[in-house]
């Protein structure tokens, strides 16, 4: 079983400026839900 795993796991040193993005620049946001579903599915079929 694979363990919870999000960007806050990847880079936890850069939490506070990705949060930052997501909030002020659309490309960004979106790029991170679509790494955020990616991750998701990868801990549903594996």
């Amino acid at each position: 079983m694979l363990e919870k795993y999000d960007s806050h796991h990847d880079f936890p040193e850069y939490y506070d400026r990705i949060h930052g993005l997501k909030r002020s620049n659309r490309y960004f946001a979106r790029l991170f839900e679509a790494y955020h579903e990616i991750t998701s599915e990868v801990r549903r079929v594996g």
